[in-house]
């Protein structure tokens, strides 16, 4: 009995050794689980800060992208550094050998070709556009130590980054500089596509079948716009003073937001919607004349220069002297008037305006300007070379141009008629640093005839 009893005895003692055994390995093992999921939970953060770390570097790196582009014209990828201790290797699609990106200030004829249409959704959908990707490939690992538990891990990101280059022509208005109001003269009824750097106005009711899109602000004046949407039962969207106010919180500022980036699917973008990331390449402009146009640049490009010398002095039969002149140097003297040449029969004449004597008029009729022209530089010059403060370029018969047309000048604007309202399957702008304005067709008609 007692054999049995030291036998008991022993079992139990053993059952306990067992079970004391048995909680330190589940001790150990949950110390290690511990230490894991403490290690798990360090690389976890430690992998959400790379993340936005790596995001900041080609955040970084599309900034520098896009300054050399505007402030250059082109980009040394070379020189494009994320400042972040990840490595970055940038190749542009399609030109893998080649560590320089470069845009172009003027789009020509033969370069359509290379133009695509931006998808919907876009800010600037429907718009045609030379676009270039560029792969951008973000390595970052983890280093290795000898308390490390867990294997290395390797974050790979691997973005992309389109440079679109919009020809002006896809805008019916482009605003570089001071906010513009969109009123019923001279859009009509219908806005197209308009942007703005500065604020846009709306001043009375229209339609659009495009995002409206300002980098500052878009306010209503007692107007309204009704945008193209196919989701809508009706087919439209409307947008006026007192949706801009609506939400659940009346009268709070920032309430369009959220009605910006849901019930109007962005129809009207600013920077509070998304940030706007357009500017047009500083070669365009004269950085010794304040940011002016640089009007010899884009005197270069066109087709056409016309020099009107109304500081000289005045004809009756032919009017102001004028040179005309081609890209290559050749004469063209032949579009203004002279000897056989009325007024009426040629596209280009600088008069006076019969209405307003002290305003001279430098007439250029499109009608009669041959299809083998695409774009006209004009200026009326006074007698110390400069444009002249008291004339202005009219546009007249370019109700529907048959082809592509780009009109610049230095000096204002007046457009008698609509401008290319029927018939915009070609590219077309005004480029100017002065004011547009419009008039009827028959404008002038009394003493320059009809167009």
């Amino acid at each position: 009995m007692r054999w049995s009893n030291r036998q008991k005895s022993g079992s139990t003692l053993v059952l306990v050794l067992a079970a004391v055994a048995i909680a330190a390995m589940i001790a150990v093992s949950y110390l290690i689980f511990a230490d894991n999921l403490r290690e798990r939970s360090a690389r976890t953060l430690e992998q959400d800060q790379r993340l936005i770390t790596t995001e900041q570097g080609i955040l970084e790196m599309e900034e520098q992208v896009r300054m050399q582009l505007i402030s250059l014209g082109f980009a040394d990828l070379g020189t494009v550094d994320p400042n972040q201790s990840f490595s970055f290797d940038k190749a542009l699609v399609g030109h893998s050998d080649s560590a320089t990106l470069s845009v172009v200030p003027i789009v020509r004829l033969e370069d359509r070709a290379n133009l695509t249409s931006l998808v919907n959704g876009d800010p600037f959908e429907a718009a045609v556009a030379r676009v270039q990707l560029l792969d951008l490939t973000a390595l970052s690992k983890t280093v290795s130590n000898n308390k490390q538990r867990l294997s290395d891990v390797q974050l790979t990101a691997r973005p992309q980054i389109a440079i679109r280059e919009i020809p002006v022509s896809q805008f019916t208005v482009y605003s570089a500089g001071d906010p513009f109001v969109i009123a019923p003269t001279p859009f009509g009824t219908n806005v197209g596509r308009v942007f703005s750097q500065s604020t846009i106005r709306i001043a009375a009711g229209f339609s659009s079948a495009f995002p409206v899109v300002s980098k500052d602000q878009v306010t209503f004046d007692s107007g309204s716009l009704q945008f193209t949407d196919v989701d809508s039962p009706s087919g439209l969207i409307g947008v006026s003073m007192n949706t801009e106010m609506a939400g659940p919180t009346p009268g709070s500022p920032h309430d369009f937001l959220a009605y910006a980036r849901t019930q109007f699917d962005s129809r009207l973008i600013t920077s509070d919607v998304l940030p706007v990331e357009c500017a047009p390449l500083d070669l365009i402009y004269d950085t010794s004349s304040r940011r002016g146009l640089n009007f010899d640049l884009l005197q270069r490009q066109c087709d056409l220069t016309v020099v009107a010398y109304v500081g000289g002095t005045f004809n009756d039969k032919i009017g102001y002297r004028m040179v005309v002149t081609g890209r290559n140097g050749a004469s063209y003297s032949k579009l203004c008037p002279g000897e056989g040449r009325p007024k009426e029969s040629v596209p280009l004449v600088a008069y006076p305006n019969k209405d307003n004597p002290g305003q001279i008029l430098l007439a250029f009729n499109y009608k009669k300007l041959s299809g083998n022209f695409t774009s006209v530089f004009l200026v009326a010059q006074d007698g110390t070379g400069k444009p002249s403060a008291n004339a202005v370029v009219l546009i007249r018969g370019a109700q529907k141009l048959s082809g592509p047309l780009s009109i610049v000048t230095p000096n204002p604007i007046v457009i008698a008629g609509d401008f290319n309202v029927v018939g915009d399957a070609f590219p077309c702008s005004i480029i100017t640093a002065q004011d547009v304005q419009t008039r009827p067709a028959n404008w002038a008609n009394d003493f320059l005839g009809p167009p």
